[in-house]
């Protein structure tokens, strides 16, 4: 297949909408610990499909070389992806969730709308076993893998360049402001996670039974929260991973538990070099983007200063100055 082929470009443009799918659903499921069922359970499903046939058609699609010259050729192309995206593709695409639906026995009425009985989160299911519990949960954290597909979209924008040339100037600062955010999500869905019974230390469990010490979502919530809305969840863990990320949160959502903390000491630590990198960044686009100006006002600076140094009489100068403007 030529990489230039109008029907490669329209699955490229096909695969940037899917990753931006996966990319904002994957981790708030995960994070919010909300099994997918019905319309969503199939669009998770031909993701999958769609995932699959990308390996498949990277295995026969051309490539241009240090040189700039396309290859065709089906052994250098297949060589070439099994040493670069292949192995990151291919974790993606394993059905991690499909196998732990099969497992628990809710795949069938994940097409419609599982029974209370068969709906049933993992600790109920398992009754006490809390090892069992947290390792299913951890083993759901390996969907996210699906993510590090994100960084073929820097490849898609590099290869397709040319056809975003009316805002080129401005992509810089536009992909800032998506990573920006996809941190914060990716942060928000993270301390959401291992803010659950299932992170805590039988210590921390029994002063929380004993009211000693209050988690952050009860704080905020109270103890029932089952008829809390998704927006309403997200949005305050929204609320503290912006906080935290870029400046030191304001302490009305704290950290109460040994998970929850150490997470938060990972997140500002992520959040200082990260956001200070996004500041140098932009301040250094921003300054790119008045080049041309700083430019043109050296050079009237020097107009000028021959003007002095020579003397020449206003009539002269204003002229001279207002040509060299437009230029």
């Amino acid at each position: 297949i030529h990489p230039e082929n109008p029907k490669r470009k329209l699955w490229d443009l096909l695969q940037v909408i899917t990753l931006t799918y996966v990319a904002i659903m994957t981790p708030l499921f995960v994070g919010m610990d909300v099994t997918t069922q019905g319309a969503f359970f199939i669009i998770d499903m031909m993701i999958d499909i769609y995932f699959w046939l990308d390996v498949f058609l990277n295995f026969t699609t051309g490539y241009c070389d240090g040189s700039e010259m396309l290859v065709m050729s089906l052994n250098l192309i297949v060589k070439r992806y099994l040493k670069s995206w292949f192995i990151v593709d291919f974790v993606s695409c394993l059905p991690v969730d499909l196998v732990i639906r099969i497992q628990g026995g809710t795949f069938v009425c994940s097409f419609s709308s599982c029974p209370p009985e068969e709906s049933l989160t993992e600790r109920e299911r398992m009754g006490n076993a809390g090892q069992l519990v947290r390792m299913f949960k951890l083993l759901r954290l390996f969907r996210l893998v699906k993510i590090l597909r994100l960084i073929k979209v820097a490849r898609l924008f590099h290869a397709y360049q040319d056809e975003l040339i009316k805002v080129e100037q401005w992509m810089p600062i536009i992909k800032q402001m998506v990573v920006l955010f996809l941190i914060g999500h990716l942060t928000a869905c993270g301390y959401f996670f291992f803010s659950g019974p299932d992170f805590r230390t039988a210590e921390e469990a029994r002063r929380i039974a004993e009211g000693k010490i209050k988690p952050w979502h009860v704080v905020e919530f109270g103890d029932d929260t089952t008829d809390l809305s998704l927006e309403q969840k997200y949005i305050t863990a929204l609320y503290w991973s912006f906080t935290t990320l870029t400046t030191v949160g304001y302490g009305d959502i704290a950290a109460t538990t040994t998970a929850e903390r150490t997470f938060a000491l990972c997140s500002m630590m992520f959040g200082t070099f990260f956001f200070g990198y996004i500041i140098a960044t932009c301040g250094g686009v921003l300054h790119s983007l008045n080049r041309a100006d700083d430019a043109q006002n050296e050079k009237l600076g020097y107009v000028r200063l021959f003007a002095r140094e020579t003397n020449l009489p206003k009539q002269l100068t204003s002229p001279m100055l207002a040509h060299f403007r437009k230029q």
